[in-house]
């Protein structure tokens, strides 16, 4: 045994708890061996005492966890409903209706006119209760899908957006004048409304003519006007759209702009986005902006990463 410095009193000894083995003093003198409660000296192999593992004690303290877990399970179920149902209405109302006093000062008789106006009644405004999700903001013109519980957005089969009809919306004999260079987006948006049925017919004869009805011709000017009016014609678009449009109108302008050499930019920028949603329209259902996106998919050259795989796959499942 090594000696501790003179500053530590003699009688210092270390005193470890159960379950450690017994220390004799650090100090300079006759070793003490380690003894029982009867006084019988130990030999040098029990000065080592090491606590045995025992099954039947960790069962039971398993046993013991289980049961302190469930009580809490319980107790935390019945203040959250205690919450939820009385406890945070009753604070509201509450503080809504505290009023500070007036110091004597302060206070003024009322008039005739004061006491005459009928007080308005103040309102309790309801916020989110405990683990309650807050819808997002619905928009008027677009209709949701309706089976989007049933599992995983990129496992359900792929739709086409549905939006209402719209008032004012252009009704007659659609004329484009486009470069030929320019025809892949127009042959997709037919293929697509034959295979599902939409109202859309192509004539071509020097122009490419989309007859809606024998009414006015309506003549669109430039890709973006064209994609729209299109969209909005099969009902892939709605001018009166408030929320989804504005995500479609993005990627339209983005693609509008894509012979400009920023190809590499953009599939950046959609694959990104189609991390964390469905479609490029950001519902789960295919809209104007994905025609437009997979037109110029299949063209490209260059490869893609797993996120755009995934959707021109769903995508191709509709033509």
């Amino acid at each position: 045994m090594y000696v501790l410095k003179t500053y530590f009193p003699p009688s210092f000894d270390v005193k470890p708890f159960d379950g450690m083995y017994t220390l004799p003093s650090y100090h300079q003198g006759e070793f003490q061996a380690p003894t029982t409660s009867n006084g019988v000296a130990l030999g040098p192999e029990a000065q080592f005492v090491h606590q045995t593992f025992s099954e039947t004690d960790f069962v039971q303290q398993q046993a013991h966890l289980i049961k302190e877990l469930l009580l809490l399970k319980e107790n935390f179920e019945k203040l959250t409903i205690k919450l939820a149902g009385e406890g945070i209405v009753a604070g509201r109302k509450r503080s809504t209706s505290f009023k500070a006093e007036p110091s004597p000062v302060a206070v003024k008789q009322p008039t005739k006119q004061a006491a005459t106006e009928v007080p308005k009644k103040v309102g309790v405004v309801e916020g989110a209760r405990p683990f309650e999700v807050i819808p997002l903001p619905k928009d008027n013109a677009y209709v949701p899908r309706e089976d989007t519980k049933i599992s995983n957005d990129v496992c359900m089969p792929p739709v086409l957006i549905k939006f209402k009809a719209q008032k004012g919306n252009a009704v007659g004999k659609i004329e484009i004048s486009k470069p030929d260079d320019c025809g892949d987006w127009l042959n997709l948006l037919e293929t697509l409304a034959k295979k599902n049925g939409l109202a859309f017919d192509v004539v071509r004869s020097g122009k490419s003519s989309v007859y809606l009805a024998k009414t006015e011709t309506v003549t669109a000017e430039g890709l973006i006007a064209s994609w729209k009016m299109l969209g909005a014609s099969i009902g892939l678009y709605s001018y009166e759209s408030s929320v989804v449009t504005n995500t479609i109108d993005k990627w339209l302008d983005l693609f509008e702009g894509k012979s400009s050499g920023e190809d590499a930019k953009i599939w950046r920028s959609a694959n990104q986005y189609l991390s964390s949603n469905p479609t490029l329209t950001g519902t789960n259902e295919f809209g104007l902006s994905d025609v437009i996106a997979y037109s110029f998919y299949v063209k490209s050259t260059q490869s893609h990463e797993s996120n755009l795989e995934i959707w021109a796959g769903r995508f191709s499942q509709l033509l």
